[in-house]
């Protein structure tokens, strides 16, 4: 049928990632932990229909024996194929950390996007994501004394990119939170301000085009300038990529080339009438999902 889609789904043993583990089990839920599908017993590959979850944001728990569970997650479209790659670490050398996020202020920042990576056989791949409690908080299980690299992002604040992530042998559990701080994004405090105008700076990618667009609904901006960061996801080397400055201040695209295996980060100066300079700022990675290690194929 026209919504009908497949997820193809493998898992694989962290420390050894071209080793597949057997006998694994699935669990996929929705975002108000209704069971979606399971199934157990599973060995690589096991492809899913997507009509089984339904659309929109699918969490998805993966497990089996002698190995920690992990989780994932991604939003289930029509008419799309979805692979996900998983990999579980060994129980023995495994501890729960705790991902805690807050803001410059100290308060807790929940619904955090939390995305862990690693660098494995060369390539970077996602091991983990999900999202942040009210507590600010994410558990998730690591290699003590592992390397990670760890994204998160949340409304209203300037994303973490490629922040290092140590797994310290000695240092876990729920009193011993890793903690990332935010600091708040100027563009959100542009956009909630009372003066009946609407200011968006959105990039995106799709494929291998980076997207960046800027709308001023009053046109109160001047003397814009953008600036355009590469970032080397496997040296996390990052170069300067491109810089341009725009006549029109009201409204503008520009559009560039992109490798889908690496991040940008994409910085915008401006003079406002109101709100005087601003720089504001945007990190996005690869091809959404394709770089997240669940990618998507029409």
């Amino acid at each position: 049928p026209w919504d009908y889609g497949e997820m193809t789904v493998n898992v694989y043993n962290e420390s050894s990632p071209s080793v597949a583990i057997p006998n694994w089990n699935i669990i996929a839920y929705d975002v108000f932990n209704n069971v979606k599908y399971s199934s157990s017993g599973n060995n690589n590959p096991v492809v899913i229909n997507t009509s089984e979850f339904g659309l929109g944001l699918t969490y998805f728990q993966i497990n089996a024996t002698d190995y920690e569970s992990r989780t994932y997650f991604t939003t289930i479209a029509k008419s799309l194929d979805y692979t996900l790659d998983a990999y579980l670490p060994f129980s023995s050398g495994t501890n729960l950390y705790y991902i805690q996020t807050i803001n410059e202020y100290g308060a807790v920042v929940s619904d955090s996007e939390v995305i862990i990576t690693k660098s494995l056989n060369g390539s970077i791949r996602e091991i983990a994501s999900g999202f942040t409690n009210a507590y600010g908080m994410y558990p998730v299980y690591l290699l003590g004394g592992g390397s990670y690299k760890i994204n998160i992002s949340a409304t209203g604040y300037t994303p973490l990119v490629m922040q290092d992530l140590i797994a310290d042998p000695n240092n876990y559990g729920y009193n011993n939170p890793i903690v990332y701080t935010f600091v708040t994004d100027p563009a959100y405090f542009v956009n909630e301000t009372g003066f009946d105008e609407n200011i968006e700076f959105i990039v995106e990618t799709s494929g291998t085009t980076l997207y960046s667009n800027y709308t001023d609904s009053l046109g109160n901006t001047s003397d814009t300038m953008l600036m355009i960061y590469e970032i080397n996801q496997t040296t996390n080397i990052e170069t300067q990529y491109g810089w341009y400055n725009t006549s029109d201040t009201s409204s503008w695209s520009i559009t560039n080339t992109s490798n889908d295996s690496n991040c940008y980060r994409v910085v915008l100066f401006l003079n406002h009438s109101n709100f005087g300079f601003q720089v504001l700022e945007r990190v996005v990675c690869g091809d959404d999902l394709t770089y997240r290690g669940i990618s998507s194929t029409s």
